[in-house]
């Protein structure tokens, strides 16, 4: 008996936890990760595109995030909203980054960080045929 125990009657230490003795091991793939569909000052790629950017980048952005079925106003009130659209994007699809770098990218190159990423938009829904699934 345990010395803590001694005014307690009946006390008893578990030294092991019943139950199974076997251990469930969980092995998953990992993940394939894929390069950006465009580089961050590939700009000119789609003109459209840049312009929005540019002029008028919180319109853009709001647009964007309604892309993602969020609440356009999202980007108007997370602080450096496309840094947090930018890293969703990014782990939803698989693309190889870290968050340090999107956050650098996306405060730093904000339109052109913008650029790519709504390319990238476009290339997914290109190919898979939408953002969400």
């Amino acid at each position: 008996m345990d010395s803590k125990c001694k005014d307690i009657p009946s006390c008893e230490v578990v030294n092991k936890q019943p139950g199974k003795t076997s251990e469930n091991v969980v092995i998953s793939q990992p993940k394939s990760e894929r390069m950006w569909s465009s580089e961050i000052c590939s700009c000119f790629e789609d003109i459209e595109i840049c312009l929005w950017s540019t002029f008028f980048p919180q319109c853009y952005l709001c647009c964007m995030y309604m892309e993602y079925n969020e609440c356009f106003c999202s980007s108007l009130l997370v602080p450096n909203s496309l840094m947090a659209l930018r890293i969703q994007h990014r782990n939803r699809h698989g693309i190889k980054g870290t968050i340090c770098d999107d956050c650098i990218k996306s405060t730093c190159y904000g339109p052109c960080t913008m650029c790519q990423l709504k390319r990238d938009m476009k290339h997914i829904i290109s190919t898979k045929g939408s953002l969400i699934y």
